[in-house]
């Protein structure tokens, strides 16, 4: 046993394997933290979901898949991860014997496979381990990834892999983990990425291979170790859902009400979009900087706002753009996604943001506005609401305030976020620009 090694870096000494027990150490202590995740759930019954906050890159594929930017069990993109035998619920020590070598036929009717042969969530050990709307890639999404991304052989951290390049120039790194077998095999050499998908024989899986001059599909037993770069699909991000052409999700709220995927002036998720004064009509309007200073009474006598201090429609930046039923958030929107949610730092295409996953799994991501940091340093940003400042109704004539939603992260991606990160800012200058992310209620039946 070893206690400590002391090297001077001039000598460039260097231990063969010794990053290689770093990334094991590293893959133990993610699957200490996921195991202790998990058994402290058992008694509410909850599922693991701890990661609805990890990073993934739109490509630009044609399905509009979403690939995460490292692997299950990784928190880096060269990182190896976790290696999973085909069906597996959990890593194991020893991969030499599988629990699901049947049939398709008779996998299908014990709930393993679907009916296109691919891995129930029950046993998809990335929904498993990410939660809800993460899945272990299928045959033809891999086949999509090859078909329409370019790839390359690189070196990533002095980690070996696959560069992707998508259709739209966003990259995606692959390193090449090997397989486990009785003992690893091709190491740093060869990638064996799982995909859900049974072959029709008893024996065999599919899997997504990589070496220094192709990256293709392969089968082999599917009692063998791989590692899993996880997808988030479309059917999961809802993208069907439309009002007047802007999508929305419904995160399962009591209020039903309905939260668009972009923020007002977005072109893409991920991007913060226009800037606007509380009451603009449009970005950089200054025409109306007169809301800064308006008082409460005059502003309800001119109909801006109603008696609860909630901004007319005819003022509702969101409904100004996107028109039928969107609007701005009042604060009691956002105090119902603070209740009934839960924050996630993430990251989408490199950029910053937050993942609220709502009660019934779908989510939407926040992106952060780049230039601003508070004190400490940290990412932080808000968004308004309609809702006129109200700390003191009878008090009121005197603010020029209105109130947002103010996130700040600590920069760790995947973690989750709490009280202090997420509240309501009772005192916004409405002179601020800041963006805004409509919200639709949902029509009754």
């Amino acid at each position: 046993i070893v206690d400590s090694l002391t090297f001077d870096n001039n000598n460039g000494a260097k231990i063969y394997g010794f990053e290689d027990l770093i990334k094991r150490l590293n893959a133990l202590e993610t699957k200490v933290a996921l195991l202790e995740n998990k058994i402290g759930n058992i008694d509410e019954g909850e599922k693991q979901d701890s990661s609805f906050g990890h990073a993934y890159v739109d490509l630009g594929l044609p399905s509009g898949t979403l690939w995460a930017t490292c692997n299950v069990g990784g928190e880096n993109p060269e990182d190896y991860g976790m290696y999973f035998a085909w069906g597996d619920k959990e890593p194991k020590n020893i991969y030499t014997k599988s629990e699901y070598e049947f049939s398709c036929a008779t996998l299908a009717a014990a709930g393993i496979i679907d009916s296109k042969y691919n891995l129930t969530e029950d046993y998809d050990a990335a929904t498993i381990f990410w939660g809800n709307g993460w899945s272990t890639p299928n045959k033809e999404e891999a086949e999509e990834l090859i078909k329409n991304c370019s790839s390359s052989w690189t070196e990533q951290n002095g980690i070996n892999g696959i560069l992707f390049v998508g259709p739209n120039g966003n990259k995606l790194f692959l390193p090449v983990a090997g397989m486990k077998k009785e003992e690893e095999a091709q190491v740093g050499v060869r990638g064996y990425y799982m995909l859900a998908t049974a072959t029709d024989d008893e024996i065999n899986c599919n899997y997504l291979y990589l070496d220094q001059e192709k990256a293709n599909l392969g089968s082999s037993r599917r009692s063998h170790g791989r590692t899993i770069r996880a997808v988030i699909r479309k059917s999961t991000q809802n993208s069907e859902n439309l009002i007047n052409g802007h999508e929305f999700v419904d995160l399962g709220l009591p209020s039903g009400m309905l939260w668009a995927t972009q923020n007002l002036g977005a072109a893409k998720t991920e991007e913060t979009g226009e800037l606007y004064m509380w009451g603009a009509l449009n970005p950089g309007e200054h025409e109306d900087e007169y809301l800064g200073e308006m008082k409460y009474d005059e502003m309800l006598a001119q109909h801006i706002i109603d008696e609860d201090g909630t901004l007319a429609l005819e003022y509702d930046a969101a409904n100004s753009q996107w028109g039928d039923r969107w609007r701005m958030p009042t604060i009691e929107d956002f105090t119902e996604l603070i209740n009934n949610c839960e924050f996630y730092e993430a990251q989408l295409n490199g950029l910053l943001g937050i993942t609220v996953a709502g009660p019934n799994g779908n989510r939407i991501f926040l992106p952060m506005q780049s230039d601003r940091r508070n004190e400490f340093n940290k990412p932080i940003t808000n968004y308004w609401s309609s809702t006129f400042h109200q700390i003191d109704i009878e008090n009121i004539s005197f603010t020029n305030s209105a109130q947002s939603l103010y996130i700040q992260m600590n920069e760790k991606i995947g973690s989750k976020l709490y009280d202090y990160n997420v509240k309501i800012d009772p005192q916004k200058k409405r002179s601020a620009a800041l963006p805004i992310r409509p919200v639709a209620p949902r029509l009754k039946k």
